[in-house]
């Protein structure tokens, strides 16, 4: 548990020194851990945050 801490704390970091935000973690309520560490991966690889890249919508109910 304590290395997927680790690094999801070391993705979230470079998410947000990448988009000058944090990753909305709040709208995957159980997604699996391996999973979240991927779309934030995804994220900045593709160089869109999460609402660009269509995990997130600001129009959406969470």
């Amino acid at each position: 548990m304590e290395d997927f801490i680790n690094k999801l704390d070391k993705a979230q970091k470079l998410y947000e020194k990448k988009f000058n935000d944090v990753f909305p973690t709040f709208s995957f309520m159980g997604t699996e851990p391996d999973e979240l560490i991927q779309m934030i991966n995804e994220c900045i690889a593709a160089d869109k945050d999460a609402y660009d890249i269509g995990y997130v919508s600001l129009d959406a109910m969470y």
